[in-house]
C-alpha cells in the first residue's frame, strides 16, 4: 500500500519539485498541497493522510503552532518536519509539538525518502546533519511499575473505556499513578505519587482540557523534574498521547499524599487538594456488591482494570469538581520508554 503524503510548503516551485520526487516513487503517494499553516490544517482533516512533509516558516501560522492542531484532527497522521532551520531549539521544539521526525531541506532526497519510511515505520528521524544534537538529546531510558486510579465523572463502568462519549457529554477526572519499583534514567521514583486531574470540555480526545498535576511532597528536585518530564509528555508512556490534551496546566504542586491501597476500596487523601475513596458497585436489586472489570489489550493508560464506584471523589484545588458516587477503577500499570 502507497504511503499518503500530504506536502506543506510555502514555495511553490520547491513544493512541486518535492511532490514531483516523491511521485516517482511507487511507494508515495501525494494527496495534497497546502502553503501556509491554516491551509495545512484544513487540508489534513480533509485527506486524513498518512503523513504531513511539514515545513516551519509559514505564512499565516508557523509549523510548530500548527502541529498540534492537525494532531487533533488527523490523529493517525504522522507529522515530519522539513525545514531549513538547523538550530537545537527549533528541533527540540518541533518535536515536543508532534514531529516524529527532523529533515533539512538541504538534504539530499534520499534523506527525505528514509526520513519519511522510518517515521512510518512507528520511529523517530533526525537529519544525519544534526546528528550531534540528536547524541546530546538522546532520550532517557526509563519503567515503571505500580498502581494506577482512575476516577472521572461518568456512570459506573465509564462508557469511554468501549469508544463511547462520555456519560455527562464531557470529561471531568483523571488519575494517580504510585510507582512501586520504578526510575528515570538514574532517578529512582519508587515508592512517590503523582497525579493529573482534568476537566474537558467535551471528550477527552478533543482535548482544551485544562488539569492540576500534583506531586508527591518526598519527591527531591531531580525526581520532580523526571515526573515532570513524563507528564508532559515528551518521554514517551500514556502521558505522550494525552498530555497534549489538557493545554493548559496548573502546578505541579508538591503535596502530602496518603494512601491505603485496597483494590476498589482504594483511599487517597491529598490535604486541602484531593480526596478519593472507592467502594464496590452496588446491585441496584439485592444491594449486593458487583465485581466487574475490564481488559484492553490496546489500553492506553491500563490494560486491565477492576471497576468500582467513589464514596468520595473531590478535586478542590485550581480545578474544582465533586463527583461522589461516580465510576473508579484501580488497575496495575507497566510502562516504559523511549517510545520513539
Amino acid at each position: 500500500m502507497r504511503t499518503r503524503i500530504l506536502v506543506v510548503e510555502d514555495y511553490q516551485p520547491l513544493r512541486q519539485f518535492v511532490c514531483s520526487a516523491l511521485e516517482e516513487r511507487a511507494e508515495f503517494q501525494v494527496v495534497g498541497q497546502a502553503s501556509d499553516g491554516l491551509e495545512a490544517i484544513q487540508k489534513a482533516a480533509e485527506f486524513q493522510p498518512d503523513l504531513i512533509l511539514l515545513d516551519i516558516g509559514l505564512p499565516r501560522l508557523n509549523g510548530i503552532a500548527a502541529a498540534p492542531r492537525i494532531r487533533k484532527l488527523s490523529k493517525k497522521s504522522k507529522i515530519l518536519f522539513w525545514s531549513q532551520d538547523n538550530d537545537a531549539e527549533i528541533v527540540k521544539a518541533a518535536l515536543k509539538a508532534g514531529g516524529s521526525g527532523y529533515v533539512i531541506k538541504s538534504d539530499p532526497i534520499d534523506e527525505l525518502v528514509e526520513g519519511i519510511k522510518t517515521v512510518i515505520q512507528g520511529r523517530q528521524f533526525v537529519s544525519r546533519n544534526l546528528e550531534r544534537w540528536a547524541a546530546a538529546n538522546a532520550a532517557t531510558p526509563w519503567k515503571l511499575l505500580g498502581k494506577v486510579l482512575t476516577a472521572c465523572s461518568c456512570d459506573w463502568n465509564c462508557p469511554c473505556n468501549f469508544d463511547e462519549l462520555p456519560t455527562m457529554g464531557k470529561c471531568e477526572g483523571g488519575w494517580t499513578w504510585h510507582v512501586e519499583e520504578g526510575a528515570y534514567g538514574d532517578v529512582r521514583l519508587s515508592g512517590l505519587n503523582f497525579s493529573v486531574y482534568a476537566n474537558w470540555p467535551g471528550p477527552i480526545h478533543n482535548g482544551n482540557g485544562e488539569a492540576v498535576i500534583f506531586i508527591d511532597e518526598h519527591a527531591d528536585n531531580s525526581q520532580r523534574s523526571a515526573i515532570g518530564e513524563l507528564v508532559g509528555g515528551t518521554a514517551g508512556g500514556p502521558w505522550e498521547l494525552l498530555a497534549w490534551t489538557w493545554p493548559k496546566v496548573h502546578g505541579p504542586y508538591p503535596v502530602p499524599y496518603d494512601i491505603v491501597l485496597d483494590g476498589v476500596k482504594t483511599k487517597i487523601r491529598c490535604e486541602g487538594s484531593l480526596e478519593i475513596e472507592g467502594g464496590p458497585i452496588p446491585k441496584p436489586v439485592t444491594g449486593t456488591e458487583s465485581r466487574t472489570g475490564v481488559v484492553l489489550p490496546k489500553g492506553i493508560v491500563f490494560k486491565a482494570a477492576d471497576f468500582g464506584a467513589s464514596v468520595r471523589f473531590r478535586l478542590m484545588r485550581d480545578v474544582q469538581y465533586d463527583h461522589s458516587g461516580r465510576h473508579i477503577s484501580i488497575s496495575p500499570f507497566d510502562y516504559s520508554g523511549p517510545s520513539r
